[in-house]
C-alpha cells in the first residue's frame, strides 16, 4: 500500500480506481490544474510489460533514467514547454528518485511542474507536482509531502490503490 500525507489546507480528492491517477491532492480541491497540486501514479510490471511492449523480458528492468529521458526528449517537441531540466536524483521513501522539471506555458500562462520517478518491485511510481497558475516555482509544501510517503504491505481489499495517511 502506498501512504503520503498532503500538505496542510490542501484537499485530497477521490479517484476511481479507472482513472489513470492514483492520487491527487491540490490547494484548492479542484483535480485540475487550477492551483499547485501532488498527483501519483502507479505502474505495475505486467502494465509495464504491455506499455513497453517487453512480453519475454522475465524480470521487466525498470529503467528509471531511460523512461525519464525519454518524458524530456518528448517535451523538447512540444510548443509551450520550456526551461526542462533534470533535478538532481533524490530520495523517496527510502527509495531512489530521478526527476525533471519543466514550464508548461498555455494562453500565456507558465506553470511549473516537477516530476519524480520511483522504481520498485511493484511498478513504476511517478510523482508530479505542479505550481499554481502563473507561479513558476512548485510550493515547498509539495516537496515537502514526498518526504511522508511511505509504502506498507497489500491492504487486505486486495485491489491497489493509494490511501492518504
Amino acid at each position: 500500500s502506498f501512504h503520503i500525507t498532503p500538505p496542510e489546507g490542501w484537499v485530497v480528492i477521490p479517484v476511481k480506481s479507472y482513472e489513470a491517477m492514483d492520487y491527487i491532492a491540490s490547494a484548492n480541491g479542484d483535480s485540475r490544474f487550477s492551483a499547485a497540486s501532488l498527483r501519483v501514479q502507479h505502474w505495475w510490471p505486467e502494465a509495464l510489460r504491455v506499455v513497453f511492449e517487453r512480453y519475454s523480458e522475465k524480470p521487466i528492468v525498470i529503467d528509471m533514467y531511460g523512461y525519464r529521458d525519454s518524458d524530456i526528449a518528448s517535451a523538447k517537441t512540444v510548443d509551450g514547454i520550456s526551461d526542462i531540466e533534470v533535478l538532481p536524483d533524490r530520495m523517496i521513501a527510502g527509495e531512489h528518485a530521478v526527476g525533471y522539471s519543466r514550464i508548461v506555458t498555455d494562453d500565456g500562462v507558465p506553470e511549473r511542474y516537477d516530476t519524480w520517478l520511483v522504481g520498485r518491485h511493484d511498478g513504476l511510481w511517478r510523482f508530479t507536482l505542479n505550481s499554481a497558475p502563473g507561479e513558476t516555482v512548485v510550493p515547498s509544501e509539495a516537496r515537502a509531502a514526498l518526504d511522508t510517503v511511505a509504502w506498507g504491505p497489500p491492504e487486505p481489499s486486495a485491489s491497489p490503490s493509494a490511501t492518504e495517511s
